[in-house]
């Protein structure tokens, strides 16, 4: 990985099995990536189909030297090699157990029950192990990067039940924290409950795995103070599960400086495009977001079961360019066996990478930061499961992100912010985002901003006694199909018709049937299934909308056609806000000063003309950055808010503009 390289760097993720013919997979590699331009080779071992446990020095030489042996190959072509050991503490069993000789305490879950090899990382005895293999491996190859696997983490340890460490070791520490002598079970009903026990909890966690990172970075720093310390990430909430501070952990791992994350794409095999940029950007661009403007981003790209069948070149010459708003400056590829058979040439993903390069190349230079990002305003916090209301355990996993993946993909540009206090923005409060402000924060929230509510977030203002500032009194919660309501109608008409209509009937979401004050703009009603008014649905206030509906998954009732109208009728912005008149085509608005970049990422069709509405930006000129990386500048048209750019724009591929 050349940090200072200018040009979109291709890392190939692969494994070489140490046996007598590893020369053949070191020659099919390099070919590869002599043809399609790969400067960095990532070099796996001990992975997956592979791996055998924790592994001693003596079991990882051969694996070392193979390694060591390609780099000196690679290097003779000017491709650096990083390491990627697919295993830390372990990602699962899989019928793996501890060998005679290691004594670790075992993750164990919140019911009690024990992995047969997945070590606690706080275990002193694992760790002592662990950072005496990793100075082993490091000291000997001295790679690029030292990619920290994403089996980091508290949480997806099968067969262990989803959500974190409850051995021994963290049983204790909690305790110690608590200065209380709890049993699990008691820990894990106050941390349901909330309040300290919930809050040591985290702490807990976090410690656990950030004392970790800057053991393995001091290791580093000893053994080969040229080697960047690098981690892959999963998804948010899994993360703020473990009460993760995302820039302090990728600071404590870094062993030069350098901050760099592996940010996992939400697709191992290919799916609907919409449904894809939909989970990426309530994952991937949340992640991106927390993380901040200064670290290095280079994503997963990974095709899990190795076929054309599970992911065509197409589709991933897709991810690979829809990517392109993490401000990236590479990607690492994950696209053949784990099972180590080198590169697999029948994929023709090499000729799909290589067609796209120059445009990754010039899109890179515009260096886009996820704090230039312009549009609706969504509120994270790192620590939100701290601030949830809960009965279950599973209730304490974040929802909020879910309003991020929404209205993206109804086509609102975005923007997220870690801050507490706004001025003069249209904010979007879903879920449970509420609980992470203050009462007071919520006040001053309504003061001079337009809030965007769904129906969760408005009970909550309600129970919490903030519900006059959306004219609320009260609410009752109808569960989905539960006879209660079936349809929506709009209270003027619309598309030459009147009573037009939209569907609550099957993944809606639970309404939250709310009892205004008498002056509440009721802009559209819920009806039952024998046409009888239920209630209010779509409400507008002076300063808010409400959307009375939880969404608790990937609700389509929520896509119709009503629904987009009324949100892009009744949202109001004072900043720069683009919105495409088509569901599924996904909009990323960059601030540049004087200039604005507009990213566009198409899952829903071809397009001879791209139509957008715009607010509160000024367009002089628009110049297109080429699918061979030169610029041209384009026609549009842009009156009463409609712009239209004389651009092409086919399905399964994206537009960057520079706007002036």
């Amino acid at each position: 990985m050349v940090f200072d390289d200018k040009k979109f760097t291709h890392c190939l993720r692969t494994q070489i099995y140490p046996d007598k013919y590893a020369d053949e997979r070191i020659k099919s590699i390099l070919k590869f990536a002599l043809k399609y331009d790969f400067k960095n080779i990532i070099l796996m071992f001990n992975g997956e189909e592979f791996n055998s446990g924790h592994l001693d020095v003596d079991e990882l030489k051969p694996w070392v030297e193979v390694i060591k042996k390609a780099k000196l190959i690679f290097a003779e072509h000017n491709i650096s090699t990083s390491i990627n050991p697919w295993f830390e503490f372990g990602q699962l069993d899989r019928g793996r157990t501890l060998k005679e000789n290691q004594r670790f305490t075992l993750m164990v879950d919140k019911n009690g029950k024990s992995t047969k090899m997945v070590a606690c990382p706080l275990d002193k005895n694992w760790r002592e192990f662990y950072l005496n293999t990793l100075s082993y491996y490091v000291s000997e190859v001295k790679p690029e990067v030292l990619w920290i696997e994403d089996d980091f983490r508290l949480h997806n340890h099968d067969p262990l039940e989803w959500g974190g460490c409850f051995c021994e070791n963290h049983i204790a520490l909690i305790n110690q924290k608590l200065n209380k002598n709890l049993t699990r079970e008691e820990i894990v009903n106050g941390i349901i409950s909330g309040g300290e026990v919930r809050k040591a909890w985290l702490e807990s966690s976090w410690y656990a795995l950030d004392s970790l990172a800057k053991l393995i970075s001091s290791k580093v720093k000893e053994v080969s103070p040229s080697t960047s310390v690098a981690l892959m990430s999963s998804r948010p909430e899994a993360h703020q599960m473990e009460g993760r501070h995302w820039k302090q952990l990728l600071t404590d791992l870094s062993s030069n400086g350098y901050l760099t994350d592996r940010i996992h794409l939400p697709c191992y095999n290919e799916i609907s495009p919409k449904q894809y940029l939909y989970f990426f950007n309530e994952n991937s661009m949340i992640v991106r977001a927390f993380i901040g403007d200064e670290a290095y981003i280079y994503p997963e790209m990974e095709n899990s079961s190795f076929s054309l069948f599970s992911k065509s070149p197409k589709f991933l010459s897709f991810q690979l360019e829809s990517a392109l708003p993490l401000g990236l400056k590479g990607m690492t590829y994950d696209i053949f066996e784990f099972v180590g058979n080198g590169a697999q040439n029948e994929f023709k993903y090499g000729e799909a990478i290589k067609k796209v390069s120059p445009y990754l190349d010039a899109v890179k230079e515009l260096n886009l930061k996820p704090s230039e990002l312009l549009g609706l305003t969504f509120p994270i916090d790192e620590m939100s499961v701290l601030h949830r209301k809960a009965k279950t355990w599973y209730e304490l996993i974040p929802d909020e992100q879910k309003g991020v993946s929404y209205f993206s993909s109804l086509g609102f540009s975005f923007r997220f912010s870690t801050s507490k206090e706004f001025h003069n923005e249209s904010i979007v409060l879903t879920g449970q985002n509420v609980n992470n402000f203050s009462n007071d924060e919520i006040i001053s929230l309504f003061k001079d901003n337009f809030i965007i509510l769904d129906g969760e977030s408005a009970k909550y203002l309600i129970d919490r006694g903030l519900g006059y500032l959306i004219k609320a009194k009260s609410y009752v919660e109808h569960i989905c199909n539960d006879g209660t309501y079936s349809f929506e109608v709009l209270n003027k008409p619309y598309k030459g018709m009147h009573q037009y209509r939209g569907s609550l009937e099957k993944y809606a979401g639970n309404y939250v049937l709310i009892d205004y004050e008498k002056d509440i703009n009721v802009l559209s009603n819920a009806y039952n299934y024998s046409h009888e008014k239920v209630g209010p649905s779509f409400v507008k206030g002076s300063n808010f909308i409400i959307n009375p509906y939880i969404f608790t998954s990937f609700n389509y009732e929520q896509f119709g056609v009503l629904k987009d109208y009324l949100f892009t009728t009744s949202i109001e912005s004072k900043e720069p806000l683009v919105k495409s008149i088509y569901q599924g085509l996904y909009v990323y608005l960059f601030n540049k000063g004087n200039q604005k970049v507009l990213f566009l990422s198409n899952a829903c069709g071809d397009f001879s003309s791209i139509d957008l509405l715009v607010y509160n930006l000024n367009i002089n000129k628009i110049t297109l950055i080429q699918r061979n990386g030169e610029r041209k500048e384009v026609k549009f048209r842009y009156r009463n808010n409609r712009l239209k750019i004389n651009s092409r724009l086919s399905y399964l591929n994206t537009s960057t503009f520079i706007i002036e």
